[in-house]
C-alpha cells in the first residue's frame, strides 16, 4: 500500500534464493545502509508513532526540496531543541535522517537524464554543484555522472 504510515516489501522465501540477473551495487548499499538504520532504531525503541510522524515529516519537506532541521522541526510543530533531544534519546541524529532523505532524492533525480547535475544540486538546496558532487561522492563513493552512467 502506498502513501501510508509504514510500507514494507514482503517476498516468498524461495525467491530470495533467486540470482539477480543485472545488480545495482549503488541502490543495494543504500537500501542496505537504510535498512540496518532503521532495524537498529526499531529494536531499541520500537515502531512508535512519533518515529512514523518523523519519517512523514521528513518525506513531506523532501517533497519541497527542504532539507534543514528548523524546517523539520517547524513541520512537527516542535522547537528545534526538543526535536533534536527526541532524536538523541532515540540514537540517531536528525542530520542523519536528513541526509538520508537527500541522498534518496539524488539517486531518484539522478535517474532523470534530462535534469543537469546543477538542476539537480539546486533541487536538493545546495549553494553549488560542486558542494553535491562532493556530498554524493561521500554518500556512495562515486560520483553522481558515475552513478548516473551505471543506471541509465
Amino acid at each position: 500500500r502506498f502513501q501510508q504510515s509504514f510500507n514494507r516489501l514482503v517476498f516468498r522465501h524461495d525467491a530470495l534464493d533467486l540470482p539477480i540477473p543485472k545488480r545495482d551495487t549503488y541502490l543495494l548499499e543504500y537500501i542496505q545502509r537504510n535498512l540496518d538504520l532503521l532495524q537498529d532504531h526499531w529494536r531499541l525503541h520500537g515502531n512508535s508513532s512519533q518515529i512514523s510522524q518523523l519519517y512523514d515529516a521528513i518525506a513531506r519537506n523532501a517533497e519541497v526540496s527542504e532539507y534543514s532541521a528548523e524546517a523539520l522541526a517547524q513541520q512537527l510543530n516542535m522547537s528545534l531543541r526538543a526535536l533534536q533531544r527526541q532524536a538523541r534519546d532515540r540514537g540517531f541524529t536528525i542530520g542523519q535522517l536528513l541526509e538520508n532523505a537527500r541522498e534518496a532524492k539524488a539517486r531518484k533525480l539522478l535517474t532523470d537524464p534530462k535534469l543537469t547535475i546543477e538542476a539537480i544540486s539546486t533541487q536538493l538546496g545546495y549553494s553549488d554543484d560542486r558542494s553535491f558532487r562532493r556530498a554524493f561522492k561521500r554518500w556512495t563513493g562515486h560520483t553522481p555522472a558515475e552513478f548516473r552512467q551505471s543506471v541509465i
